[in-house]
């Protein structure tokens, strides 16, 4: 993963490189990202090789699930 600066005034062009990680992470697999940024940019999700043993386990809409079940839990 490799951040650009790029100069945007006219003609526009790549000022400079920088490196950003060096560990072994997945490639790109038919077509689809290996990675993901958060909203705000300052975060970053990437695929990396693991053993056999290593399970990824995504929820998502987990809000609504907690909020669901908060409602449904006899009060107190």
């Amino acid at each position: 993963m490799i951040a650009a600066h790029v100069t945007t005034t006219a003609p526009i062009s790549v000022a400079s490189r920088e490196v950003l990680f060096l560990d072994p992470y997945v490639r790109n697999v038919a077509g689809h990202h290996n990675y993901d940024v958060s909203p705000h940019g300052k975060h970053f999700v990437m695929v990396q090789h693991g053993d056999s043993a290593t399970a990824v386990i995504v929820v998502a809409n987990w809000l609504a699930e907690v909020r669901a079940k908060l409602a449904a839990a006899p009060r107190r």
